[in-house]
């Protein structure tokens, strides 16, 4: 399943899933992961299971259809994957995806993270010296409102500041920001009259917010990785 953890600083590949899947008709391991660093993308493996000899039937066009076993909730989709390869002794095929989904990203949620690679104005905004600027602040995260419900908290650490120095002339690709969308009111409100979006919504409120990030991102428009989350109500029974 996917991985609820802090991704700041991270080049190396994020594994999202690992486990029985289909593609198309045809049964078997599938494996998504996550490559960040020199370029975020996300790939996609199946194996076969034995006995599905229709695995030699397929062509090299696009899968009508990549996911984890259909029984399986939450559904994880692979959306739009293309093949790069088919074949071999262990009857594998491996490509690319343009998106993929673990669960429904139309239901409700409370709050929302995003992870950006690159985020260079970082740097410029904290002179490259983190513990100065909250020390100052007197904070370790920087929020800003960006509505009268909704507001933002940019999350980062010094050695992703350090990573993005020119100086370094470092190469590639980290994840050197979360962006945090949460209600304004959120700390002192109860569960139940907080607002419900779902993470389609999130992310259509936070893309202007990262195209204008984009031009000093190295041209990323959107978060590498994002996940919604949601308060829950524990009810005592008798």
């Amino acid at each position: 399943m996917f991985l609820d953890k802090d991704l700041i600083g991270q080049q190396k590949d994020v594994e999202l899933f690992n486990n029985i899947g289909n593609l198309d008709d045809i049964e078997g391991r599938l494996t998504v992961w996550l490559t960040i660093n020199p370029t975020p993308r996300l790939h996609w493996e199946f194996e076969a299971a034995r006995g599905e000899y229709n695995f030699d039937c397929l062509s090299f066009s696009p899968p009508n259809k990549l996911n984890s076993w259909d029984a399986s909730d939450p559904l994880l989709v692979v959306e739009k994957p293309t093949f790069t390869f088919r074949g071999g002794r262990r009857r594998q095929s491996r490509g690319y995806a343009e998106q993929v989904v673990y669960g429904d990203i139309k239901s409700n949620a409370h709050y929302f993270d995003f992870y950006l690679p690159n985020t260079d104005f970082l740097r410029e905004a904290t002179g490259s010296n983190l513990v100065a600027i909250t020390k100052a602040l007197k904070c370790e995260s920087f929020k800003v409102e960006i509505g009268s419900d909704w507001s933002v908290e940019f999350s980062t650490n010094q050695e992703a500041l350090d990573w993005l120095k020119p100086e370094v002339q470092n190469r590639g690709s980290m994840i050197t920001l979360k962006i945090r969308l949460f209600q304004t009111k959120q700390p002192s409100t109860e569960i139940h009259d907080l607002l419900n979006i779902s993470l389609s919504d999130s992310s259509k409120m936070l893309s202007y917010l990262c195209l204008m990030l984009s031009y000093i991102n190295g041209g990323y428009i959107k978060p590498v990785y994002a996940i919604a989350k949601k308060f829950w109500i524990w009810e005592q029974t008798k």
